[in-house]
């Protein structure tokens, strides 16, 4: 039986895992349309990691609702943001640049998060956009339509996240967190 996870009041949750090392088996969890989504998905890189995302992004709330990975309904909000059917208090986000993801679990509100790769050195302007991308993911409206939010003075808080030398990581929550908490998915886990 798997470990039923829970956050903490005003906590927030954020997992990172290398794609690469999660077992090709997991998409199996994936439903029709995540799966008609992932064969449509270009380069073939993208289309073989697309899915393994998703499969860690059902195992992670399937610890956390308690629901059955392979059962959960996932539906798009307003603007395409996916949230649980069953659970509407889970707030989720999740990105992946190459193989390296981040995924960020709240029940306290609406929470976004980007990873971008960076190569030898991290700019300003890759620091801002990876900002600005987690601000947008939790918000929920989309690049257009954060711009409009934003204008009409509706706040999120976001920090960065420390990846290491070669990404970039930001989280946005819909108030500060009191806690971040970090874990890494492990093969097997």
């Amino acid at each position: 039986m798997v470990q039923r996870l829970t956050i903490a009041a005003g906590s927030v949750h954020v997992w990172q895992a290398d794609l690469e090392q999660i077992p090709e088996r997991l998409t199996a969890l994936l439903g029709d349309e995540e799966r008609a989504r992932a064969a449509s998905i270009l380069p073939p890189s993208a289309r073989r990691l697309w899915p393994r995302s998703r499969a860690l992004l059902r195992l992670l709330l399937a610890r956390y609702s308690g629901q059955p990975a392979d059962s959960l309904e996932l539906q798009p909000g307003t603007f395409g943001k996916p949230r649980l059917a069953r659970d509407a208090q889970l707030h989720f986000n999740l990105s992946h640049s190459g193989p390296l993801a981040l995924y960020a679990l709240s029940r306290e509100g609406p929470v976004g998060v980007d990873v971008e790769r960076a190569g030898r050195r991290a700019d300003a302007f890759l620091r801002a956009w990876t900002r600005r991308e987690a601000a947008v993911k939790c918000l929920g409206t989309g690049l257009g339509g954060a711009l409009a939010a934003g204008d009409a003075g509706e706040a999120v808080w976001v920090g960065e996240l420390d990846l290491g030398s070669h990404a970039l990581g930001a989280l946005a929550c819909s108030r500060v967190p009191p806690a971040i908490e970090r874990f890494g998915w492990e093969p097997g886990a």
